[in-house]
């Protein structure tokens, strides 16, 4: 108990902050992690967000102690390391991992719904995705699988908005939507441009 009091009384602010908020994002984000991709496209943009950002800082607390030996000539550590140098050690290192672990994250999963996309049939309109929800009552639907989709005609390209409730007594429909192979095609295709000319 007094290492823990002596190591929190040595800590800069800014460690003690990461330190708390990290754990509350932890103990937050727990519950929402093991929710199921269907329900995910219930939940409110922001929700989903913060989903996204607890699977990152979980990730980057693991990412830690691998990281950590690459780190180590960054900074200047006694020749005899305790356990508080090496828990502040590991602190420090938490914001490169949390970086390195984001552009992963993001190159892998660029978009919030993730490698799938929900679709209803609709009597009218046909086949349409579920984008997002709006608020309590409202979801978001169009006519591609993501916003950024489209052929730029409004024949083709609507959005509807309808019911939760209404959405939820339809069949919903899911399909395999591979995400990270358009961002790595998007990444991948200015450089290849430049190597061609």
């Amino acid at each position: 108990m007094t290492d823990m009091q002596t190591l929190f009384n040595e800590l800069p602010i800014p460690y003690i902050t990461i330190i708390i908020s990290t754990s509350l994002i932890i103990l937050k984000g727990v519950n929402l992690l093991f929710t199921s991709n269907v329900e995910k496209i219930y939940f409110s943009m922001e929700k989903n967000i913060f989903i996204r950002f607890s699977h990152i800082t979980i990730l980057s607390i693991l990412l830690v102690f691998p990281l950590s030996p690459i780190l180590r000539p960054l900074f200047e550590l006694p020749d005899i390391i305790n356990w508080e140098v090496f828990a502040g050690f590991l602190i420090a290192c938490f914001p490169f991992s949390f970086f390195i672990t984001y552009i992963i994250y993001h190159l892998l999963l660029p978009d919030y719904l993730g490698n799938f996309a929900y679709f209803i049939k609709h009597e009218t309109y046909g086949k349409l995705y579920i984008i997002k929800s709006i608020n309590r009552k409202e979801i978001l639907l169009y006519s591609h699988p993501r916003l950024t989709e489209g052929r730029g005609t409004s024949e083709n390209d609507f959005s509807i908005i309808l019911l939760k409730d209404d959405v939820k007594k339809m069949v919903i429909y899911r399909e395999k939507y591979n995400v990270a192979l358009k961002s790595l095609k998007k990444l991948f295709t200015p450089i290849m441009f430049f190597k061609n000319r």
